[in-house]
């Protein structure tokens, strides 16, 4: 049977009607033939598309005559010339179109060469969008967007147009995809007006601010390049008002010669982009003074996309850089000074470290090495003698002290357990009996149990054991006083030796002794948490060390 007598194709069959007998009197066919233009020949519909339809030699496209179309085509087809909104479809690979009254609108002068033509043809400007989206709708998908822009060519010239799109596949009678169904509603004139609307809003915006002398209203004409400044732009520019015509030249040539191409890079990217302009750039004025302005403004566009006119504003923001710039030096000379201050911490704890390895070498080691000569001479011995058991003895009782002494300089138990107070008179009772200087404590407020922050405790007991260290190695001091008092929000603590002193100045000099580098520790120690230090001392009369460190609300009583 050939497609033209199938039953689902011989309805294709142009100016042919079956009569209005029933389906079981058509084992013939019998048809009576009416004229090509008569809207009961197929296809079943009104208008001038289905005429074109009925009309179009289809024999010369890749469809083939009408008589030989699958049920699948002659259905999607009856869809679209019914359909009440922009339509086409698009059949076989090469995408071949017919669409109905509506979308013949949409044409422009591409009607009526595009029934029947391919697609890609047709639309050729905007086969770069449409392509890969019929890749993917030939696969199975459907697509749909909205406000889409699409630049077409349908009055012989590029314009730009909106669509609101929905691609979707049409199945043949395998139930392979053998076309593409498109619905389209233009909204150009919409997203224009929607456009305008918002660009109005911001004309208005930009002139009230203008008006309250806000900023500087350029109006450039990109047609006749005419620009408009207003009285406060020749200001922001450097010249009086009035002093040149305005022109894009005599704008570009106060911009700072280092910031020109950037400024106008900024400018083709907002053209080009359709996007709005802002930009900060630095003029030069005559009088040789740099001044940073910031500049905001808008392209309008005619029907063709082809940019126009440019509105913008400009302010002057020098002070907000110039603070700026000063609030980002400040920065990084905190973080320069905050590194310097770090580096010099590791410096510090390296020769705390060294310190400490120092004391564990001259003190426990020495008495390992003693104990172990001892055992070793006891070893081989029958019957050790009394005399060298008792040496034994000593030298792991003085161990003992040692090994205590040295875990106490670390860090004092009776700091842990009872807080600043007994903790440093400890120290200083247990550091008068190893040096053999006289030494007194005096605590005031700080006997009513409530303890004060770990942090402050650790500084202030640090830079008393460095301060009496100092006394005990170079001061040749008879004497040393060791005060703390709480006075309300403030630990008030200060060292004195009766010992020979030293020049202050000699003590600021580079030159890195122990005894310099422990002032600055001590220094560091109390500033850190917000307190001042301070040390008075001259030759032949001893030293102070003072320090004041600040207390929170509920740590000073």
């Amino acid at each position: 049977m050939s497609p033209c007598t199938s039953p689902g194709p011989a309805a294709c069959s142009p100016g042919v009607i079956l009569d209005d007998r029933p389906p079981s009197d058509y084992s013939s066919p019998v048809a009576t033939q009416y004229s090509l233009d008569n809207e009961q020949a197929w296809p079943f519909a009104k208008g001038e598309m289905a005429n074109l339809v009925r009309t179009h030699d289809w024999a010369a496209t890749p469809l083939g005559p009408l008589a030989q179309w699958p049920a699948s085509l002659c259905t999607a087809v009856h869809i679209v010339l019914a359909h009440p909104f922009p339509t086409i479809v698009l059949w076989g690979r090469e995408l071949i179109q017919v669409y109905n009254d509506p979308y013949r609108e949409l044409m422009g002068v591409k009607h009526p060469a595009g029934l029947g033509q391919p697609t890609r043809e047709c639309w050729p400007e905007v086969w770069h969008i449409n392509g890969p989206i019929y890749e993917r709708v030939w696969k199975g998908d459907s697509v749909s967007m909205e406000d889409a822009l699409f630049p077409i060519q349908r009055s012989g010239m590029l314009e730009d147009a909106w669509f609101t799109i929905s691609y979707s596949p049409v199945y043949d009678e395998a139930g392979r995809v053998a076309g593409i169904f498109l619905t389209i509603i233009e909204t150009t004139r919409r997203v224009r007006a929607e456009r305008a609307l918002r660009e109005n809003v911001e004309r208005q915006r930009l002139a009230v601010a203008v008006a309250v002398g806000e900023l500087a209203t350029w109006d450039w004409d990109l047609r006749t390049q005419r620009v408009i400044w207003s009285d406060e732009h020749y200001r922001m520019e450097g010249y009086t008002v009035g002093e040149i015509q305005p022109s894009y030249e005599a704008w570009m040539a106060r911009v700072h010669p280092d910031d020109r191409a950037g400024t106008e890079a900024a400018l083709q990217r907002s053209m080009q982009g359709r996007c709005s302009y802002e930009h900060d750039f630095r003029t030069l004025h005559p009088d040789g003074s740099v001044h940073w302005l910031s500049a905001r403004g808008h392209f309008f566009y005619d029907a063709y996309g082809q940019p126009v006119r440019m509105i913008g504003v400009m302010r002057d923001v020098t002070e907000q850089r110039r603070a700026h710039e000063l609030l980002e030096q400040r920065v990084a000379e905190r973080t320069y000074a905050l590194r310097q201050l770090l580096l010099h911490m590791e410096t510090l704890q390296d020769d705390e470290r060294r310190r400490i390895a120092r004391e564990l070498h001259d003190g426990l080691g020495q008495y390992l090495s003693s104990m172990a000569l001892s055992v070793g001479s006891l070893r081989h011995a029958a019957a050790p003698p009394r005399d060298a058991l008792d040496r034994l003895h000593d030298l792991m009782q003085q161990l003992d002290r040692e090994l205590d002494r040295i875990i106490f300089i670390l860090r004092p138990t009776a700091l842990e357990d009872c807080g600043l107070a007994e903790g440093v008179a400890a120290y200083v009772q247990t550091w008068s009996e190893l040096t053999g200087v006289d030494a007194d404590v005096e605590a005031r407020g700080l006997d009513d149990g409530q303890r004060l922050p770990p942090q402050v405790e650790a500084a202030v007991f640090r830079v008393v054991q460095e301060a009496l260290t100092n006394v005990a190695k170079y001061a040749h001091a008879s004497r040393a006083s060791v005060s703390l008092e709480r006075r309300r929000r403030q630990l008030v603590g200060s060292v004195e030796d009766d010992g020979r002193g030293f020049s202050l100045d000699e003590a600021a000099q580079p030159v890195a002794g122990r005894a310099k580098w422990g002032l600055v520790g001590m220094q560091e120690r109390i500033e850190a948490l917000g307190g001042s230090f301070a040390i008075e001392s001259q030759p032949g009369g001893g030293t102070t060390v003072l320090w004041r460190l600040p207390l929170g609300e509920g740590e000073g009583g």
